[in-house]
């Protein structure tokens, strides 16, 4: 009445039929591409979620200054932001009075690595000088301010606000320079640059650390190989491409 589970295969004896199945070999090959594929996607889903982290770490940061910016100019009763990053000061004198407006701020003069470690920021491009080394940004050279949430920020501080800045080199892919970028006027009296999680990585232009002028006018953004496209990224919310990795 009841078939047992044997009968569902042909008895040995009908040699013209076997019964269908796996092999170990097709198994294991079927769960390598599985892996493969699963890896691949983990991989993206990885990579785009890291981006978003940074993407919002950067508009994090930015808003933070603007925020700084804006209590300076309602305690101050003005919209002149040139009279906070005063011609004539110092880097350091400049930055101290930027501090004031950020809450609890930790403050770290220029090559003081007790303070805060030294590291390098890859540029946008590759940059190489005479001897073949690698041209890298370094935050920490400069006087900073360090926020809470572990983001610096930098102040280099301009003799003038208004001046010609000359074209940076052009190079081809063997690292020669072959020409040189247009000479632009800009408007800052000051140069901010920020780096939204200090020394934990990407260290890279245009990924975690970017910088602007400010002046008269508010902030200028830079669209550079040292400074990247912070305006890019805060209107697009993606990072900006390297083009040449070190």
């Amino acid at each position: 009445m009841f078939k047992s589970i044997s009968q569902s295969c042909p008895p040995p004896r009908r040699k013209h039929r076997q019964c269908k199945g796996f092999t170990l070999a097709e198994v294991l090959i079927t769960l390598g591409i599985i892996g493969v594929i699963s890896a691949l996607t983990i991989s993206s889903l990885i990579e785009k979620y890291n981006e978003k982290v940074l993407v919002s770490q950067v508009k994090k940061t930015y808003s933070t200054i603007l925020q700084a910016f804006e209590l300076y100019k309602y305690q101050n009763e003005t919209e002149d932001l040139s009279n906070l990053f005063v011609v004539g000061n110092t880097s350091k004198q400049s930055r101290d009075e930027f501090a004031k407006y950020f809450n609890n701020p930790k403050i770290c003069n220029a090559g003081d690595y007790k303070c805060y470690p030294k590291y390098n920021i890859r540029k946008m491009q590759a940059r190489y000088d005479e001897n073949g080394n690698a041209i890298y940004n370094g935050i920490t050279t400069q006087d900073t301010i360090i926020l809470t949430d572990g983001s610096i920020i930098s102040i280099l501080q301009y003799a003038q606000c208004d001046r010609v800045i000359e074209g940076e080199p052009i190079y081809d892919d063997n690292g020669n320079v072959i020409g040189k970028e247009n000479d632009t006027t800009v408007s800052g009296c000051a140069q901010l640059a920020f780096d939204v999680n200090g020394k934990k990585g990407p260290n890279t232009t245009g990924k975690d650390y970017f910088c602007m002028a400010v002046g008269k006018n508010g902030v200028t953004f830079y669209n550079s190989n040292n400074c990247g496209d912070l305006k890019s990224v805060l209107y697009t919310g993606k990072l900006n491409n390297n083009t040449k990795n070190y």
